[in-house]
């Protein structure tokens, strides 16, 4: 035991070794605690954006279409946030476990405390409606991130499949049929053709100025659509005939 002391005193004339000062240590404290911070941060904006785009879109559509559950699924859901959120949960546990006593935390007790901050900044986040205006800003500002997840405007902007969306730019009379000329932000300007059939859902006014939702099928036409159900943008409304001519 006394060699070994010996030793080690030696080693430490020999190499020049000091103490470290306590303020670096409480420093590097602080770092891993605002670092752990930010990432139940970062945990609680990927829980608010990722139920922001489960909420926005209209689930029961593609089920009407015939798409299977998983299908569905696949389509839908927002993965990329997923993997985000997992990603900054277990980077928040190895944070907590850098600061001076986070070894001696339980797991369970770590994890729990990481879940709970999250949804809880996440809840914050989403019934303040902040949610939707970071989204908004990481399409705006971040290359790419329009291609990693599937947003309310990709759902209505698939004429092929039934389902288009945009601005009503115009109205016209064709052949006695109301047409509406309406701006999609994917795919440009299409004219929607209205008959005695068309379903108008909720308080949609068929004016300039007004979104919408269109269920119906592209023409031969390319730029034609045929429209069965006209829906408000927001919501889902309640039937009526179409009583805007």
């Amino acid at each position: 035991m006394k060699n070994f002391i010996k030793k080690g005193l030696e080693k430490i004339k020999k190499e020049k070794i000091e103490p470290t000062a306590s303020w670096k240590f409480s420093l590097q404290n602080f770092f891993w605690w605002l670092a752990f911070s930010f990432s139940i941060l970062a945990g609680g904006v990927s829980i608010s954006i990722l139920t922001f785009l489960i909420a926005e879109l209209d689930w029961q559509i593609y089920a009407n279409l015939g798409n299977s559950s998983l299908e569905t699924f696949l389509i839908m859901f927002p993965h990329f946030w997923i993997i985000f959120l997992g990603l900054f949960m277990v980077i928040s546990y190895q944070n907590l476990r850098h600061t001076r006593k986070g070894y001696h935390y339980e797991v369970v007790l770590v994890t729990a405390v990481i879940i709970g901050g999250s949804l809880f900044l996440g809840a914050v986040l989403y019934f303040s409606g902040l949610n939707q205006k970071l989204n908004q800003i990481f399409l705006e500002s971040i290359p790419g991130y329009e291609n990693v997840i599937h947003t309310k405007e990709d759902q209505w902007s698939q004429p092929k499949k039934g389902l288009l969306s945009g601005e009503i730019v115009s109205k016209k009379t064709v052949e006695e049929s109301q047409v509406l000329i309406l701006k999609n932000i994917k795919s440009g300007t299409w004219k929607i053709f209205i008959n005695d059939n068309t379903q108008v859902r909720g308080r949609v006014r068929l004016e300039e100025g007004e979104k919408i939702k269109v269920i119906g099928r592209q023409k031969k036409e390319k730029s034609d659509f045929e429209a069965m159900e006209i829906r408000p943008w927001e919501g889902m409304g309640h039937n009526r005939k179409n009583d805007n001519k």
